[in-house]
C-alpha cells in the first residue's frame, strides 16, 4: 500500500444497532422475532491528530445486532458488516461488528433468554500479505429465564459476542479500536507523517545558508542546530521556521562548528517530520564593535584612547583608528589615522584646546567589526603668561600677556571680577582698562583663552592709583591752633588723616586728632588743628586713605 505523500487522513468509522426484533406480546403463541444485524461500518469525518505514530484511541464505533423479541427464545441480531473505504488513495478495512444479544426470557413461567448473535466478527483481513487483524469471539451466550407468566419482566439477553478486527498497521498508518465487547464494531483512524527534507546543503561566512528539496506535501520547514553532531529536533536547537526552502542562520556564539538537521511541518494538525541528514558548516566569525571606548587628554597635545574588544564576536588581528574634527554619524566622515594591534593608542602632536571625534574598527581575517560609537576627546589647553598690569596713570590699568598655546583659534577675554571688560584676538596680547575705575581700589584680573572647544585663564591683581587732595593751604593760625583746607580729586575716598611734623624734623609725621570724614570728588574741606606748642613751627600734610591704599600731599 503506498501511503506517501499524505500528510493526514480524516476517517472515522461508525456502524449503526439493528433494528429489535417485533414484540409478539400474545403469551398464547410460541412465536419469536431475531433482532436484526447491525449496520454496516460507515464513515464520519473527523480530522486524525498526527502527533503520534502509534496506534490512537477509538472514539466511535459499529454498534451491535439488536435484541430479539421478548417472546420465547429470540436471537440476537448479527453484528455489522465488514467495510472497506479509501481514503486519498488509500484503502483501510474497517472489521466486522460483534453478534447482537440474545432475545429477552417470555413471558411463560419456562421462559428463557435467547441464544447469541449469529456471529461474532470477523478479522480485517490480509494487509501486506500479513494477517493483522483478529477475528471476534463467535455468538454470545443465551440469557437468563425470565419470569412465570404475566412477569413483569424478561429475561436477560444474551452476552454479545466481541468485535472483528482489532488493529492493523501499514508503515505510516495505525488503525485501532478500544472496544472490547461483544456486539461493538470499532473505528479505524489514520496517522500519517511527513517525509524529512532530503538534499540539504549548508555554506559557510559571515552567515551559514542552508537550502534543501521542496517536499509537495509540506506546508512548512523547522530549522534546528546544535554546536556537536547528533541535533536533537529539541525546543532548545530550534532556531527558526519558514514556508521556503532555504534559511540564513546569522546569529552565532562562540563556537567555529554548527550541525544542523531540518523538518518538514504541514500545520498545526500535521506531524512534523523527523529530521533531516545532517549537515555542519563553519560561520566566519569576524569581530564585533569594540565596547566602552574612552579618551583622556594626558598633556596639551596628545589624547590617550583605550577600548575593549566584544568578547561575542571574533578575535580581532588589528584595530583601525579614525579621527575627526568635526562630530559625524558616518566611518566616511572620519580618516584612518592609525592600525594598532592592541586596544590603546595615543595620538600625538594634536593642537592644543582642541577637540576631536574618533571611532574604532576591530579586524580578522573573516572581515571588519561595525565602527565603535563615536567619542571625543578635547587637549589640554595651557594658560596665557600675564607678563604685566600695571596702574601707572589715575583710573587706568593697563595688561600684558604672552599666548602660550598653539591653537589658532578663538580669543583672549579680559575680566575684571566677575565682569567681562574686553575681548580681543588671538593676534593681539594687551589691554588697556578704564571701564570705571575707582581711585585706590584693588581689582583682580583674569585673562581667558578661550579656543571654542576649551577655556582657561590666568589671573592677577592691582590696585588703581589713589590721587592726594590738592591745594593744601593754612588758612588761618589762631592762638595754639591753625585751620587748614584742600580739595580731593578722588572718586573713592574714605576719608583723610591730618600729620603733622615739627621743624626741624624731629622723626615722623604724627596724626594729629582722629580721621576726618571724606568729601565728594573736587569737593573742598577745612579742618582745625588741635591745640598745638606755643612757638613751634610745624610741617603739614593731608593723608586721603581707602581700604586698599593711602595717598598723601606734602606742605
Amino acid at each position: 500500500m503506498d501511503v506517501s505523500g499524505l500528510v493526514w487522513i480524516d476517517v472515522t468509522v461508525e456502524g449503526h444497532n439493528g433494528q429489535d426484533g417485533e414484540d409478539n406480546s400474545d403469551p398464547d403463541y410460541d412465536i419469536y422475532a431475531d433482532g436484526g444485524s447491525g449496520g454496516t461500518g460507515g464513515v464520519v469525518e473527523g480530522r486524525v491528530d498526527t502527533s503520534s505514530a502509534s496506534s490512537l484511541s477509538a472514539s466511535r464505533w459499529t454498534y451491535q445486532g439488536g435484541d430479539g423479541d421478548r417472546t420465547y427464545k429470540a436471537n440476537g441480531g448479527d453484528g455489522g458488516d465488514a467495510t472497506t473505504v479509501t481514503l486519498d488513495g488509500v484503502e483501510i478495512v474497517i472489521g466486522e461488528g460483534g453478534g447482537g444479544g440474545g432475545g429477552a426470557g417470555a413471558w411463560f413461567d419456562d421462559g428463557s433468554g435467547g441464544g447469541g448473535g449469529a456471529r461474532g466478527g470477523e478479522g480485517a483481513g490480509d494487509v501486506n500479505g500479513e494477517d493483522k487483524a483478529e477475528d471476534g469471539d463467535g455468538s454470545g451466550d443465551g440469557g437468563d429465564g425470565g419470569q412465570g407468566a404475566g412477569g413483569d419482566s424478561k429475561g436477560s439477553p444474551g452476552n454479545p459476542g466481541s468485535p472483528g478486527g482489532y488493529w492493523y498497521d501499514s508503515g505510516y498508518i495505525n488503525v485501532s479500536s478500544t472496544s472490547t465487547g461483544g456486539g461493538y464494531g470499532w473505528i479505524a483512524r489514520a496517522d500519517r507523517k511527513l517525509s524529512p527534507p532530503t538534499g540539504l546543503t549548508a555554506d559557510g561566512g559571515v552567515e551559514i545558508n542552508l537550502s534543501w528539496d521542496t517536499n509537495t506535501n509540506a506546508t512548512g520547514y523547522s530549522v534546528y542546530r546544535s554546536s556537536s553532531p547528533g541535533v536533537a529536533t529539541s525546543s532548545e536547537n530550534h532556531i527558526g521556521d519558514t514556508t521556503n526552502t532555504s534559511f540564513a542562520n546569522t546569529s552565532f556564539g562562540s563556537s567555529t562548528q554548527y550541525y544542523y538537521v531540518v523538518t518538514a511541518t504541514g500545520g498545526s494538525n500535521a506531524t512534523e517530520s523527523e529530521g533531516s541528514d545532517e549537515v555542519s558548516a563553519e560561520p566566519a566569525t569576524p569581530p564585533l564593535q569594540p565596547t566602552n571606548f574612552s579618551i583622556t587628554a594626558p598633556d596639551a597635545a596628545s589624547l590617550d584612547l583605550s577600548w575593549d574588544r566584544n568578547p561575542d564576536g571574533g578575535a580581532p588581528d588589528e584595530y583601525y583608528v579614525y579621527r575627526a574634527e568635526t562630530t559625524g554619524s558616518v566611518l566616511s566622515d572620519h580618516q584612518q589615522v592609525a592600525t594598532v594591534t592592541t586596544e590603546t593608542y595615543l595620538d600625538e602632536g594634536r593642537v592644543n584646546g582642541r577637540t576631536y571625534y574618533y571611532r574604532i574598527v576591530a579586524s580578522n581575517d573573516d572581515g571588519d567589526s561595525d565602527p565603535s560609537a563615536e567619542s571625543s576627546g578635547t587637549t589640554d589647553l595651557p594658560a596665557p603668561s600675564i607678563d604685566l598690569i600695571t596702574a601707572s596713570s589715575v583710573r587706568e590699568i593697563t595688561l600684558e600677556w604672552t599666548k602660550t598655546d598653539n591653537n589658532p583659534d578663538g580669543e583672549f577675554l579680559i575680566v575684571r571680577g566677575a565682569e567681562t571688560v574686553g575681548t580681543v584676538g588671538v593676534g593681539t596680547a594687551s589691554f588697556t582698562d578704564t571701564d570705571s575705575l575707582l581711585d585706590g581700589e584693588e581689582y583682580q584680573y583674569h585673562i581667558e583663552r578661550d579656543t571654542g572647544d576649551a577655556l582657561t585663564e590666568s589671573g592677577t591683581t592691582v590696585t588703581t592709583v589713589l590721587p592726594p587732595v590738592e591745594g593744601l593751604a593754612v588758612d588761618s593760625v589762631s592762638g595754639r591752633s591753625a585751620t587748614l583746607s584742600w580739595t580731593d580729586p578722588s572718586n573713592n575716598s574714605d576719608g583723610y588723616r591730618l600729620l603733622l611734623l615739627k621743624t626741624p624734623s624731629d622723626g615722623s609725621y604724627t596724626q594729629d586728632g582722629g580721621d576726618l570724614n571724606p568729601v565728594g570728588e573736587g569737593e573742598s574741606t577745612t579742618h582745625t588743628t588741635t591745640e598745638l606748642l606755643d612757638g613751634q613751627e610745624y610741617s603739614a600734610t593731608v593723608e586721603t586713605f581707602t581700604a586698599d591704599t593711602t595717598a598723601r600731599e606734602d606742605q
